[in-house]
């Protein structure tokens, strides 16, 4: 593996993801998934014994909350690098929903700042939580309220989200893989069918094709899209992201466009 610490096209892909940098990028998605990002962050301190405060200097987190300066993905008050120990939790999220988690903004997805509040719960009531919280749309509260209905009354998470929301809540057992489809892409999928349904079945076909294991099901909602595979599949998209040395959206996005 290459150190990150020296390639420079990581430590500029990790830059323009985090921080002020990765919001001021208006209508441009970041290089990295949150995942990614904490990956790397990960590897860089292995490397270098940076402290988390080292780290974020580097990278220009943990600063003061200004009027100019939003913070919606992560609140921090100093910069003691708490952002990059909120970006470590995120290896302790379940390898069946991590790939769900996106950034505040990104359509369809769990936000970041949602998913950290699980991270040290169990991967039942991570993957429970994380894949309703797509399909019903749960706010950070309303997910905080369900974690704290589970341990004042000792309910399940399924039955604490169904007493926040009303709602019917399901769990999940798959490996769940968001994309936001850029426009690019969805002319490429037009061409797999005429309807929705049929552009899903296809796909699900084609892509099975690329991978070991098994698609279960695709979905598409407008410019989102979630795939769904067992754990053979999985390891077979993590394996394609290593040897070709791709980032996780340029992966999805092989995997789609490709021959």
């Amino acid at each position: 593996m290459n150190k990150i610490s020296e390639d420079i096209d990581k430590l500029t892909d990790l830059s323009l993801s985090v921080g002020r940098q990765g919001r001021d990028k208006k209508n441009t998605p970041r290089p990295l998934t949150p995942i990614e990002v904490a990956t790397y962050i990960q590897q860089w301190k292995d490397e270098t014994n940076q402290t988390d405060s080292e780290i974020a200097k580097r990278l220009g987190l943990g600063k003061p909350k200004t009027k100019e300066v939003r913070m919606e993905d992560i609140h921090v008050e100093e910069p003691k690098g708490d952002q990059v120990k909120t970006f470590l939790k995120l290896l302790k999220i379940s390898d069946k929903s991590i790939n769900l988690i996106g950034w505040n903004g990104d359509a369809g997805k769990c936000v970041f700042s949602t998913a950290v509040l699980i991270a040290n719960h169990s991967e039942d009531t991570q993957n429970t939580i994380i894949q309703n919280t797509i399909k019903h749309k749960l706010s950070r509260d309303e997910v905080r309220r369900s974690l704290q209905y589970m341990k004042k009354y000792e309910l399940s998470i399924k039955d604490s989200i169904e007493k926040t929301t009303n709602q019917r809540v399901e769990k999940y057992d798959q490996y769940g893989v968001a994309y936001n489809i850029p426009n690019s892409v969805s002319k490429k999928l037009l061409t797999f069918g005429k309807t929705n349904d049929e552009i899903c079945e296809k796909l699900s076909a084609f892509i099975d094709k690329k991978l070991s294991g098994q698609i279960d099901g695709i979905t598409i909602n407008e410019h989102f899209m979630i795939i769904n595979m067992d754990d053979v599949a999985y390891k077979s998209l993590l394996d394609r992201m290593k040897t070709k040395s791709m980032t996780y959206n340029k992966c999805i996005q092989d995997l789609i466009m490709g021959v």
